[in-house]
């Protein structure tokens, strides 16, 4: 996740550089990166949380999962061969985060 992260302001401060059309290009760089730090450290938080067997972890990473799974769908467009494997290991992460949340053992 650090390297996108790094990927996009490199982009963002390459399109200010660029001119008219770039500075467009760097303020959508910037907010999709103020968007994914906070996404990272989330991320982050809930796989810590999650050893720790909190329940509310749990809903949080598969509230994630299913945000996930809504985007992945735009990698269609972009790359379709990766679909499959994508949706693969989605829906896969899905069912067992809904086998835990059934399990009773997440307090």
């Amino acid at each position: 996740m650090a390297g996108v992260i790094l990927f996009f302001i490199k982009l963002g401060y390459e399109g200010f550089q660029a001119g008219e059309m770039g500075i467009m290009i760097g303020l959508f760089m910037i907010i999709i990166v103020l968007v994914l730090i906070p996404l990272w450290v989330l991320t982050i938080i809930v796989s810590i949380k999650l050893f720790h067997r909190k329940r509310w972890a749990l809903i949080t990473s598969l509230i994630i999962t299913v945000f996930y799974l809504l985007v992945s769908f735009f990698s269609l467009i972009a790359i379709p061969s990766m679909l499959l494997p994508v949706l693969l290991f989605l829906i896969i992460l899905l069912i067992l985060e809904i086998r835990c949340l059934n399990s009773g053992v997440f307090q």
